[in-house]
């Protein structure tokens, strides 16, 4: 998951800060996440899902194919 937000982001030109402000998190919460350090919980992935226009399959094609 980490490395599909990964690349949306940098296709996105948007910085961690940038999203994490606009979903309402911390830069370094977000961070963790998406390096892969921590979990993004369901209402998370569903609310960066949200922000980017995906579908939480497409940003967790790892458990849906």
């Amino acid at each position: 998951m980490h490395k599909v937000l990964l690349g949306e982001r940098k296709e996105r030109k948007l910085t961690q800060a940038e999203i994490a402000r606009n979903i309402g998190m911390s830069k370094d919460y977000y961070a963790r996440r998406e390096r892969g350090s921590q979990q993004f919980d369901l209402d998370e992935a569903k609310t960066i899902a949200d922000y980017l226009g995906m579908t939480i399959p497409m940003l967790f094609p790892e458990f849906f194919n």
